[in-house]
């Protein structure tokens, strides 16, 4: 389960807003480092939460597709959104399971796919000095994905750096907020030492540009509670620290400001929402 967000709360209002950003890319990267017919490649989603990707994956040809999250109320979402594919078999089996294991045998998949999910993992690294050795759970994480994946498989990995973080209007508002979410989040450099030691070679790493919620520029958005829960940033934020954020937006609105601040602080479609990484 998330360390700071309980997803069987959350998971019926999880999905109003959200998009699978960069589906289409992993399509692509799929079929360019995969050498088998896209039908029939079989890629986990783990930490799928309500099949947002995996269902635009299918809907691209994916031929196989497991589907695993910890979150028993975020699977009974994805079922019902994939009821057909279930039905179909083309997903193979759905599993609810906490990372950092994987519990699936040596070289069963094509690919493995975290969308999102990393930052869910308890970033502090117990029995380890924190400042050396941070995102212990990361790294088994990373371990079992190089243990489940057949020699010619890719990992493909959608998560977010502090930068990311930081390009969104909404998380520059309160930086207290920001600074605790932040925490959560691997850095490049850090993923890239991962990869190293777990024996996995990055050979792409992108930007990708936009946004993962339809309703991004919703500027009433923070003082609605199911819009919130589309984003796990504001599990991060106290009472105290959610009445700050909904006061400066009242004054800078109550000022005719708040289209313009918007404007200027939000960088997604400029300076990127995501980092993607694509490894072998």
């Amino acid at each position: 389960m998330s360390v700071f967000e309980d997803y069987n709360t959350t998971c019926a209002s999880y999905d109003n807003q959200r998009q699978p950003l960069g589906a289409d890319i992993v399509v692509e990267m799929l079929r360019l480092n995969i050498k088998k017919q896209l039908k029939d490649v079989h890629i986990l989603d783990a930490g799928c939460g309500t099949g947002n990707y995996s269902k635009a994956l299918i809907e691209y040809g994916v031929g196989k597709v497991t589907l695993m999250d910890a979150s028993s109320g975020m699977l009974e979402q994805t079922k019902k959104k994939l009821v057909n594919a279930i039905e179909n078999n083309i997903v193979t089996d759905v599993v609810q399971n906490k990372l950092p294991k994987i519990p699936f045998g040596n070289g069963t998949f094509d690919a493995v796919l975290f969308s999102l999910v990393l930052h869910h993992l308890n970033p502090r690294s117990d029995g380890l000095n924190d400042e050396e050795r941070p995102f212990k759970e990361l790294e088994q994480t990373i371990a079992e994905a190089r243990r489940v994946l057949r020699n010619d498989g890719v990992l493909i990995i959608i998560a977010q750096s502090e930068d990311d973080i930081r390009n969104n209007w909404y998380c520059q508002i309160n930086n207290d907020i920001t600074k605790k979410f932040v925490t959560k989040f691997a850095s490049c450099k850090q993923y890239q030492d991962i990869f190293d030691r777990t024996g996995f070679q990055c050979i792409q790493k992108l930007r990708l540009l936009g946004t993962i919620l339809d309703d991004h520029l919703n500027l009433d958005g923070p003082f609605q509670k199911a819009w919130r829960e589309c984003d796990s940033y504001w599990a991060c934020a106290t009472d105290e620290e959610l009445n700050d954020v909904m006061q400066t937006l009242k004054s800078l609105k109550n000022k005719g400001e708040l289209d313009d601040w918007v404007i200027e602080h939000d960088k997604v479609n400029s300076h990127g929402i995501l980092t993607m990484f694509l490894c072998k």
